[in-house]
């Protein structure tokens, strides 16, 4: 469930930021805010994958290929 959060959570970032953009044209009228409006759509992508790596499980993250005993 977490993983489709993550996704929807992508895919609004992008969303809003394209209908910002493309509503304000901010690229052409302010190339500063428009740096800081990427900004904030990276720190919110950085923000949904470190939390789905936070709240993972370790256990089904393991390599289940890996047979050795140490």
């Amino acid at each position: 469930m977490r993983n489709l959060a993550v996704w929807a959570g992508t895919i609004a970032v992008g969303v809003v930021l394209w209908w910002f953009t493309a509503r304000v044209s901010l690229q052409f009228i302010d190339p500063a805010g428009f740096l800081v409006a990427i900004a904030i759509a990276a720190a919110a992508l950085t923000a949904l994958l470190w939390w789905e790596i936070a709240t993972s499980d370790g256990d089904a993250a393991a390599d289940t290929q890996d047979t050795r005993e140490d």
